[in-house]
């Protein structure tokens, strides 16, 4: 349907809508971009970055080494910190050209400014393009995939299938999961192909990929025994099915934070969420029935097969493999999503649509006055409470942390003058747990001396306060500063009654 000829007026018009509305988008994702604390997978992906390539190549850390690769480069450009977020930058505008490209082709002009503006917008789309790690190279090539597979559906011209199987290579070397992407095209591919005719240069692309992907599988163990071994992951159930249509419409920061949603029961976070769903779920339902009306009931199948069939293939293999689900291994599905909503835009006079858009697009910016303004959905604020450490005056006291693995932010941030020891992600009996964790407190701090603590992500270290209980009744805690997703506190270690010397055994005289 990508049909309007160049040089006319009508597309003179549609490429200049086009162009400020990816500036629009690209302004959305510079905005504050290095305003959130790294996190700590940020500043894992840029630690692997900054190694050898001979050594991020072999590294089991749940990932192909495709984005590892790219960094490795851009870094050595650009520099470190915020240089790994102007990568995802990048990445994230060049998505929506792509996302213009695809909506263009799928239903027309005006369906592809469609899909560019509700990107542009996209508050899960701006997260994913501010984060400093693969998923928006994944969201990226996931486009780039799905464009390319319609074009050469389309022409069924070898150097369209040849620039398939490049895309869909790369997107296997981003993540593992892209793999549901290639199988969801394969299922497009049978429905515009009758089994027998036609299927010759779509198989002999899809084995090329299958072919260059061969390296990969040398990697797999590693990289999913990481997965595997994480302590706490999230089944797939109806709640996870519905989080992440929810999330792709609100980019986490709307309704129960990230940081909530750990402490929260089903029915405490669906209540949360009701009033969001009660706006969003109507609006949603017109725009997906009008897009639906105003594609070729073919594309709507076809669209329909990339949004449902990953999210499914993600839940399953999860369960299988004991590797958990989330979101954001499935979250290039915005860009199928914002296709087909974005069909519905062309009808923007009709009352209804026009209301429909409204709610979206309000629900949209309120999400990203949110993820840079309340702190409930701010990054853990390492850097703050890094700088406040720095003006107090015990300097040299020692600062735990708890959970143990956000050790890495705050130490980044706090620097080598001090010394930031990890209250490390305990197992087992509570009882035991807390004793540990009290412990290593006592161990690292003399008797009478003051230390710190920067209290974060307790879901996971502390759930039910009682390590914090019992330093506050032994150490006199207090709580000191509190800062998005970490509280500083300050106690001391009681002085240790002196050991008196040992009494020199009595020899018996010889005799």
């Amino acid at each position: 349907m990508d049909t309007t000829e160049t040089g006319t007026p009508f597309h003179r018009r549609e490429t200049f809508v086009a162009m400020a509305l990816i500036a629009l988008g690209a302004g959305l994702r510079a905005w504050n971009l290095s305003f959130q604390s790294l996190t700590f997978d940020e500043l894992y992906e840029l630690g692997l970055g900054a190694e050898a390539i001979g050594r991020i190549v072999p590294t089991g850390d749940g990932f192909p080494p495709l984005y590892h690769v790219l960094l490795h480069g851009w870094l050595g450009a650009f520099g470190p910190d915020a240089g790994a977020r102007w990568l995802s930058w990048l990445f994230g505008v060049s998505s929506l050209l792509v996302a213009w490209r695809l909506g263009r082709r799928v239903g027309g002009p005006a369906a592809g400014l469609g899909t560019l503006g509700l990107l542009a917008l996209s508050p899960v789309h701006v997260w994913y393009s501010q984060e400093g790690r693969a998923y928006m190279l994944v969201i990226l090539l996931a486009g780039l995939v799905i464009w390319l597979l319609f074009r050469a559906l389309d022409s069924d011209a070898w150097a369209g299938w040849g620039a398939y199987a490049v895309a869909a290579t790369a997107g296997m070397y981003s993540h593992y999961y892209f793999s549901f992407v290639l199988v969801c095209c394969g299922g497009v591919v049978l429905l515009r192909r009758r089994i027998g005719r036609g299927l010759a240069r779509p198989v002999a692309a899809h084995s090329v990929v299958a072919a260059l992907c061969v390296p990969l599988l040398f990697l797999l163990r590693a990289d999913f025994q990481l997965q595997a071994d994480i302590p706490t992951v999230v089944p797939f159930d109806l709640s996870a099915l519905g989080y992440t249509f929810v999330s792709l419409l609100t980019g986490y920061t709307i309704g129960p934070s990230l940081r909530e949603l750990h402490t929260m029961g089903l029915a405490e976070s669906v209540r949360g969420f009701a009033p969001w769903l009660a706006i969003l779920a109507p609006a949603v339902a017109v725009l997906a029935v009008r897009g639906a009306r105003s594609l070729p009931r073919a594309r709507v199948l076809e669209l329909a097969i990339l949004i449902g069939l990953p999210v499914l293939f993600a839940g399953f293999l999860g369960l299988v493999a004991e590797v958990g689900y989330n979101v954001r291994y499935v979250v290039w599905i915005v860009v199928p999503v914002a296709v087909w909503l974005g069909a519905a835009v062309p009808e923007w006079r009709s009352p209804a649509v026009a209301f429909s858009l409204a709610a979206v697009l309000g629900v949209s910016g309120l999400a990203l006055w949110n993820r840079n303004h309340v702190d409930r959905y701010l990054n853990e604020d390492a850097r703050a409470a890094a700088v406040w450490l720095s003006e107090r005056e015990e300097d040299d006291a020692p600062v735990f942390v708890l959970t143990g693995y956000m050790t890495v932010p705050v130490a980044h941030y706090v620097g080598g003058d001090r010394a930031v020891v990890p209250i490390r992600r305990l197992r087992g009996p509570m009882p035991e747990r807390i004793e540990r964790a009290f412990h290593a407190i006592e161990s690292g701090v003399g008797g009478g001396d003051p230390y710190w603590l920067a209290y974060t992500r307790a879901f996971h270290g502390d759930p039910e306060g009682a390590i914090r209980a019992l330093l506050e009744r032994r150490h006199g805690l207090q709580r000191m500063a509190r800062f998005a997703g970490i509280e500083i506190y300050r106690g001391r270690v009681p002085a240790r009654e002196p050991v008196p010397p040992a009494t020199p055994a009595v020899r018996p005289s010889a005799r």
